[in-house]
């Protein structure tokens, strides 16, 4: 997993957060899911790329400024 996982604005947590994967997955990205390694997100595309599995909520990356 990147080294850029964002913290969870409710439990300020990154341990927990997991990529969010958009699009028909394949058998390899169904048992990651399966392992808790990231969340399926369905076929249509979010601006929200990780999931916190201890709060149970997307998680938006803090933009970053120049």
């Amino acid at each position: 997993m990147s080294d850029n996982v964002p913290k969870c604005p409710e439990c300020q947590d990154c341990q927990n957060v997991i990529r969010i994967v958009y699009g028909r997955p394949s058998q390899s990205t169904i048992d990651e899911a399966n392992k808790g390694l990231i969340k399926l997100g369905g076929c249509c595309p979010q601006p929200e790329k990780w999931y916190c599995k201890k709060c149970q909520k997307n998680v938006l990356p803090r933009p970053v400024l120049p």
